[in-house]
């Protein structure tokens, strides 16, 4: 079971929601990765979520409201929880998921494929 996160922002009346990744029971954080950012950090993630100031919203799936210090807390509580790259089980696909994951340079995990997580 698993919660996915989006930062809403508001453009010229409209609310444009951007997937931020996904917090399941037991792993790490998960990042979304965007065409936006150049590098796909965590720190390229929170400088735009304060950049965008007042226009954004972070919610999660539910509706649920919290502030960027609050996701922040939550990620980075779950950093050294598993993930592909640490996890012991093995599953059919196991391989080819982990081809398109990578941890950045700080220890968090970013999704590579674009849209739908693979």
């Amino acid at each position: 079971m698993g919660t996915n996160y989006y930062a809403k922002v508001w453009y010229f009346g409209h609310q444009v929601p951007y997937h931020i990744g996904k917090q399941s029971v037991g792993w790490a954080f998960c990042f979304a990765t965007q065409d936006f950012l150049e590098e796909n950090t965590i720190w390229e993630w929170f400088a735009h979520l304060n950049s965008w100031e007042d226009r954004v919203t972070i919610e999660d799936e539910y509706g649920r409201e919290l502030c960027a210090d609050q996701l922040f807390r939550m990620i980075k509580t779950n950093k050294h929880k598993q993930t592909p790259f640490t996890c012991q089980d093995k599953w059919p696909g196991k391989s080819k998921w982990q081809e398109s994951q990578h941890i950045d340079e700080y220890g968090y995990w970013f999704n590579l494929c674009k849209g739908d997580w693979c």
